[in-house]
């Protein structure tokens, strides 16, 4: 089963026009790839992205449908869509979620976060500078070091995977909330 779109057939060629409309280059991932380790890594983030959607429609008392999909995009982080009066789609760039947990697992392993929080710390990775205070920079090169995971088995792990299920949230909520906002013609929720 593929977790990464629950988005009906019939709408689909609506949403990928949707989306060219943002981006002429984005394409909407709806079906598996012969690489094992991608698909997983896909319904892994797609189940994450799944789970926050429906729980976040359900809380919210939204009877509408929200369905959800994971794009490849190089412009759209992510979107709240309008498919037809009274279905709603969030789409999120996998590249997105990808590069957001990279920097956040890049950054709980240096030396002064990881001692806070009692990770064991990389001391060989440190924020890039340019020796000019360029915050921007440095980020951009942080996204460049190499992936390192923080975790080994036991508590460490957990605590990333939390904090990244967190970081992911607030990445979908954004969306969420424009839908259900108004922001796309459905009535505002309480």
């Amino acid at each position: 089963m593929a977790f990464f779109i629950n988005v009906p057939a019939r709408l689909q060629k609506g949403l990928q026009r949707r989306l060219w409309r943002i981006d002429p280059e984005a394409v909407l991932v709806t079906r598996p790839t012969p690489d094992r380790r991608w698909n997983a890594s896909v319904n892994t983030a797609g189940r994450l992205v799944r789970r926050i959607c429906k729980s976040t429609a359900d809380q919210s008392g939204v009877a509408e449908p929200v369905y959800h999909c994971l794009t490849l995009s190089g412009t759209v982080q992510g979107c709240a869509l309008m498919l037809e009066p009274g279905r709603y789609a969030v789409a999120i760039w996998l590249g997105a979620m990808v590069r957001l947990w990279g920097v956040f697992l890049r950054l709980i392993v240096m030396p002064p976060i990881a001692e806070a929080i009692g990770v064991n710390p990389r001391p060989d990775l440190t924020l890039p500078s340019d020796g000019q205070n360029d915050p921007y920079g440095s980020f951009q090169r942080l996204l460049m070091t190499p992936f390192t995971a923080p975790y080994g088995n036991g508590w460490e792990r957990a605590l990333s995977t939390h904090l990244l299920t967190h970081l992911t949230s607030f990445f979908v909520l954004h969306e969420l909330g424009h839908i259900f906002n108004g922001h796309l013609g459905l009535r505002p929720t309480n």
